[in-house]
């Protein structure tokens, strides 16, 4: 098992299963969604006040 990505770290925190949105695009369109990749850092940083780290992983080959 491995870390999530930033990618999928972001798809983690906007999906909600109560939430009434049918399809991905409608998730893009929602406020909650942060599509910027130093935003998501810091939104990650952020809300785990500093005990969860965003780090470049390593293409395995």
């Amino acid at each position: 098992m491995q870390p999530l990505c930033i990618q999928e770290m972001r798809w983690a925190m906007v999906i909600d299963v109560d939430c009434p949105h049918r399809s991905l695009e409608a998730y893009k369109n929602d406020e909650e969604y942060v599509s910027d990749n130093a935003q998501m850092t810091r939104k990650v940083q952020t809300l785990s006040r500093g005990l969860a780290e965003v780090t470049q992983r390593e293409e395995e080959v």
